[in-house]
């Protein structure tokens, strides 16, 4: 159990000393050209979920659409997610979160378009928290291998 008088960036600083090495446990590939590495969300969620609780701290979220749109085929949504990290043993009202602001877009051909931009804005969100690097090879600056496929 985390120490009552912490407060919530020195237990974020613990979190961040807790976290282990993240192994690039999932790959995409791009047209079958190239492919890139990158750490799945759910690696990355099922840590957090665990060191969070540890650590003491809570999270809220406050999502706004901002923008909305259709091609032929594609379903694009563009999120503003704000995340409140907490001190979970100090009143909500009498302490001051800190605040993680993240824009994600998600698209998809069927109905999950918000839900891809909500879990990259996560992803996001605590990689900035936890001052992580890259979560994979960069694609759009020419940086992937090629796609052994």
């Amino acid at each position: 159990m985390p120490e009552k008088s912490l407060p919530i960036g020195k237990r974020i600083n613990n979190l961040i000393e807790a976290l282990p090495d993240f192994d690039r446990d999932k790959e995409v590939s791009m047209g079958g050209r190239a492919a890139y590495d990158y750490i799945s969300v759910e690696n990355l969620r099922k840590t957090i979920k665990t060191l969070m609780p540890q650590h003491g701290i809570v999270v809220r979220c406050h999502a706004d659409q901002v923008s909305e749109h259709h091609d032929d085929r594609t379903h694009f949504v563009t999120l503003q997610v704000a995340y409140h990290f907490f001190c979970d043993d100090i009143a909500l009202d009498a302490q001051e979160p800190l605040r993680v602001c993240v824009i994600a877009q998600g698209a998809d051909t069927g109905d999950k378009a918000a839900y891809k931009a909500m879990t990259g804005s996560w992803k996001y969100a605590v990689g900035f928290l936890t001052l992580m690097a890259g979560s994979g090879d960069e694609p759009e600056n020419g940086i992937v291998k090629q796609s052994s496929s």
